[in-house]
């Protein structure tokens, strides 16, 4: 059991590197996808990708962090007409990026807490799957209790 659990957080940590990596070639491929007036869902997981990208930039600045926010509250914005589970799971989980990355760890936990709790109802298992990872950021594998949790 306990070989198991670590191959799965292996796991989890590879498709994590994976998904956070996003070129600037990339970045401006979702930018201009943006501009062609995507479907409603389409738009809010560019919108988040975009967020991703500026919380994960090297060298951070606190416009990246601005650019972040105004892009997770464009998604925040269109999300509230559509309800879409996942899509509320998803900005809860890029919240929990940005809040980890400038410095404000309860929060983060929290957040990346209320992206689980919301993607358990969904059906998007790669966004669960994104989002168990980065609360497991947020353990401290010292303590027995949370990693009962």
């Amino acid at each position: 059991m306990r070989q198991m659990t670590w191959f799965v957080l292996l796991l989890l940590m590879a498709m994590a590197a994976r998904s956070q990596s996003i070129s600037k070639l990339e970045a401006d491929s979702m930018l201009h996808e943006l501009q062609t007036n995507p479907p409603d869902l389409q738009r809010i997981d560019l919108l988040l990708h975009l967020a991703q990208y500026q919380v994960f930039k090297p060298d951070e600045h606190k416009d990246d962090f601005d650019s972040a926010l105004a892009y997770i509250q464009q998604a925040i914005q269109i999300n509230q007409k559509l309800r879409s589970i996942e899509a509320a799971g998803f900005v809860s989980l890029t919240q929990s990026h940005l809040a980890r990355e400038k410095g404000l760890k309860d929060e983060a936990r929290s957040l990346a807490q209320r992206a689980v709790d919301i993607l358990q109802k969904g059906n998007n298992k790669y966004y669960l799957a994104r989002a168990y990872f980065e609360l497991s950021m947020h353990l401290d594998f010292r303590i027995p209790k949370e990693l009962v949790q």
